[in-house]
Protein backbone atom coordinates (compact mmCIF):
# COMPACT_ATOMS: atom_id res chain seq x y z
CA UNK A 1 0.00 0.00 0.00
CA UNK A 2 2.85 2.36 0.89
CA UNK A 3 4.49 1.72 -2.50
CA UNK A 4 1.27 2.53 -4.35
CA UNK A 5 0.90 5.84 -2.50
CA UNK A 6 4.55 6.74 -3.22
CA UNK A 7 4.14 5.84 -6.89
CA UNK A 8 0.98 7.96 -7.13
CA UNK A 9 2.73 10.93 -5.47
CA UNK A 10 5.74 10.69 -7.81
CA UNK A 11 3.46 10.43 -10.86
CA UNK A 12 1.46 13.47 -9.75
CA UNK A 13 4.66 15.46 -9.18
CA UNK A 14 6.06 14.58 -12.62
CA UNK A 15 2.85 15.48 -14.47
CA UNK A 16 2.36 18.79 -12.63
CA UNK A 17 5.97 19.83 -13.30
CA UNK A 18 5.57 18.91 -16.98
CA UNK A 19 2.36 20.96 -17.28
CA UNK A 20 4.02 24.00 -15.71
CA UNK A 21 6.95 23.71 -18.12
CA UNK A 22 4.59 23.37 -21.10
CA UNK A 23 2.60 26.45 -20.05
CA UNK A 24 5.78 28.48 -19.58
CA UNK A 25 7.07 27.32 -23.00
CA UNK A 26 3.79 28.31 -24.69
CA UNK A 27 3.94 31.80 -23.21
CA UNK A 28 7.51 32.43 -24.36
CA UNK A 29 7.45 30.59 -27.69
CA UNK A 30 4.04 31.43 -29.14
CA UNK A 31 4.39 30.75 -32.86
CA UNK A 32 3.86 33.55 -35.36
CA UNK A 33 1.36 32.92 -38.16
CA UNK A 34 3.40 32.18 -41.28
CA UNK A 35 3.11 30.77 -44.78
CA UNK A 36 5.78 29.05 -46.87
CA UNK A 37 6.87 32.43 -48.26
CA UNK A 38 7.05 34.35 -44.94
CA UNK A 39 10.50 35.79 -44.24
CA UNK A 40 11.43 36.04 -40.53
CA UNK A 41 14.33 38.35 -39.70
CA UNK A 42 15.92 39.01 -36.31
CA UNK A 43 17.81 42.10 -35.18
CA UNK A 44 19.39 43.15 -31.88
CA UNK A 45 19.21 46.73 -30.65
CA UNK A 46 20.99 48.20 -27.62
CA UNK A 47 19.72 51.51 -26.27
CA UNK A 48 20.54 53.73 -23.33
CA UNK A 49 17.93 54.76 -20.77
CA UNK A 50 16.34 58.13 -21.68
CA UNK A 51 17.84 57.90 -25.15
CA UNK A 52 16.48 57.40 -28.64
CA UNK A 53 17.10 54.39 -30.85
CA UNK A 54 16.06 53.51 -34.37
CA UNK A 55 14.96 50.40 -36.23
CA UNK A 56 15.27 50.22 -40.03
CA UNK A 57 12.82 47.95 -41.81
CA UNK A 58 13.66 46.97 -45.42
CA UNK A 59 11.12 45.47 -47.81
CA UNK A 60 10.23 45.29 -51.49
CA UNK A 61 7.82 48.01 -52.61
CA UNK A 62 4.48 46.23 -53.09
CA UNK A 63 1.01 47.79 -53.46
CA UNK A 64 -1.12 47.53 -50.32
CA UNK A 65 1.71 46.35 -48.04
CA UNK A 66 2.86 48.37 -45.03
CA UNK A 67 4.89 47.94 -41.85
CA UNK A 68 2.87 47.59 -38.63
CA UNK A 69 3.48 46.40 -35.10
CA UNK A 70 2.52 42.75 -34.54
CA UNK A 71 2.57 43.22 -30.79
CA UNK A 72 2.20 46.40 -28.74
CA UNK A 73 5.16 48.52 -27.69
CA UNK A 74 6.61 47.51 -24.32
CA UNK A 75 6.10 49.83 -21.33
CA UNK A 76 8.67 52.63 -21.37
CA UNK A 77 9.08 52.65 -25.17
CA UNK A 78 7.37 55.46 -27.08
CA UNK A 79 7.40 56.39 -30.78
CA UNK A 80 9.31 59.52 -31.85
CA UNK A 81 9.22 59.57 -35.67
CA UNK A 82 8.91 57.51 -38.84
CA UNK A 83 10.63 58.18 -42.15
CA UNK A 84 10.95 56.21 -45.36
CA UNK A 85 13.15 56.20 -48.44
CA UNK A 86 12.68 54.25 -51.65
CA UNK A 87 15.68 52.78 -53.42
CA UNK A 88 15.53 52.48 -57.21
CA UNK A 89 15.60 49.04 -58.78
CA UNK A 90 19.00 47.95 -60.04
CA UNK A 91 17.41 46.58 -63.22
CA UNK A 92 13.91 46.54 -64.79
CA UNK A 93 13.18 42.97 -63.66
CA UNK A 94 14.05 43.63 -59.99
CA UNK A 95 11.47 45.00 -57.54
CA UNK A 96 12.54 48.30 -55.95
CA UNK A 97 12.98 48.30 -52.18
CA UNK A 98 12.11 50.78 -49.48
CA UNK A 99 13.56 51.36 -46.04
CA UNK A 100 11.33 52.61 -43.25
CA UNK A 101 13.19 53.98 -40.23
CA UNK A 102 11.29 54.21 -36.95
CA UNK A 103 12.72 56.13 -34.01
CA UNK A 104 11.70 55.39 -30.44
CA UNK A 105 12.49 56.80 -27.00
CA UNK A 106 13.44 54.44 -24.15
CA UNK A 107 12.34 55.56 -20.68
CA UNK A 108 12.61 52.20 -18.86
CA UNK A 109 15.40 49.63 -18.63
CA UNK A 110 15.01 45.97 -19.48
CA UNK A 111 14.95 43.41 -22.26
CA UNK A 112 11.97 43.41 -24.60
CA UNK A 113 10.90 42.08 -27.95
CA UNK A 114 9.16 44.22 -30.55
CA UNK A 115 7.74 42.40 -33.57
CA UNK A 116 7.04 44.23 -36.83
CA UNK A 117 5.11 42.76 -39.75
CA UNK A 118 5.01 43.75 -43.41
CA UNK A 119 1.55 42.77 -44.60
CA UNK A 120 -1.64 43.75 -46.38
CA UNK A 121 -4.86 44.12 -44.38
CA UNK A 122 -6.70 40.81 -44.23
CA UNK A 123 -3.73 38.56 -45.05
CA UNK A 124 -3.54 35.40 -42.93
CA UNK A 125 0.22 35.87 -42.50
CA UNK A 126 2.57 38.73 -43.36
CA UNK A 127 5.21 38.67 -46.06
CA UNK A 128 7.97 39.65 -43.58
CA UNK A 129 8.43 39.65 -39.80
CA UNK A 130 11.22 41.58 -38.11
CA UNK A 131 11.78 40.47 -34.52
CA UNK A 132 13.67 43.18 -32.67
CA UNK A 133 15.35 42.10 -29.42
CA UNK A 134 15.75 45.32 -27.48
CA UNK A 135 18.06 45.81 -24.51
CA UNK A 136 17.63 49.15 -22.71
CA UNK A 137 20.46 49.70 -20.22
CA UNK A 138 21.60 52.42 -17.87
CA UNK A 139 23.67 55.09 -19.68
CA UNK A 140 26.96 54.14 -17.98
CA UNK A 141 26.74 50.40 -18.77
Amino acid sequence: MKKIIMLAAITLLIFSAGDAWAARRYITERPLPTTASTDVREINVDAALDGDFSVTLDAPVMPGYSWNLYNSLPPGISPVSTSSAQRPAVSPDVTPTAAETRRYHASATGRNRIIFQYARPGDEAPLIYVICSLNVRLPNQ
